[in-house]
């Protein structure tokens, strides 16, 4: 037990260093960084809040999104959605997909669907069955409608580093992202197998309790 407590405490350090470092060299004054890496804390706390009540299991993804998003949702929830089958995820994908997302909903609170009241964000899931060469995959979908017109960032802000360093390449995914006048379109797809064979997605409940 001391062991297992010793290598998550590891891991957990090296995200927030992570997070610190890159932060840091993306903020302007020293107040600039204090707000921004507090608020990345918090989402990546809302995470670990949830791995801990399934005793480090992982957690379902629609339980993850709700936990991420319900702070940046309008009182009635209108303001964003969520569709997808039960899926559920080990420890490391519920920890990188929660900082893509809590990453997602700030850039949309700021410059997206969700900095006017009439702007929506659809976030939808599915598991695609093997094709060819290509393994079972989740698909991950975020789409803005209703906000300003997307733009590409005139630099690689700290959401960048998280998609392409922590989420695509740490779960051996492919990540698109599709500025369209009617708001960002951000697809992840990631293999439910990763390279070291150990499944990372589950769409049973028993085999994801079940899993180490």
């Amino acid at each position: 037990m001391l062991r297992e407590l010793t290598h998550r405490g590891k891991n957990l350090l090296a995200v927030i260093q992570a997070i610190a470092s890159q932060t840091g060299r993306r903020s302007d004054t020293i107040e600039e960084f204090q707000e921004s890496f507090t608020k990345r804390l918090q989402g990546l706390a809302a995470s670990h809040d949830l791995l801990v009540t399934q005793n480090w299991k992982g957690a379902s993804l629609a339980d993850l999104l709700r936990d991420q998003l319900g702070v940046f949702a309008a009182a009635d929830g209108s303001a964003i959605s969520l569709s997808g089958p039960d899926v559920f995820l080990n420890p490391q994908t519920t920890e990188s997909i929660g900082l893509a997302v809590h990453e997602l909903a700030t850039n949309a609170v700021k410059h997206g669907s969700l900095s006017v009241l009439s702007g929506k964000v659809a976030v939808s899931w599915t598991i695609e069955p093997p094709s060819g060469d290509a393994p079972e995959r989740l698909r991950l979908t975020w789409t803005e409608r209703g906000g300003p017109a997307a733009a590409a960032p005139s630099r690689n802000g700290f959401g960048h580093v998280v998609f392409d360093r922590i989420v695509a390449r740490a779960l051996d995914g492919d990540l698109k992202m599709v500025f369209e006048p009617e708001g960002l379109n951000w697809q992840l797809t990631i293999p439910t197998v990763n390279s070291a064979k150990r499944r990372i997605v589950f769409k049973d409940r028993k085999a994801w309790a079940e899993a180490e």
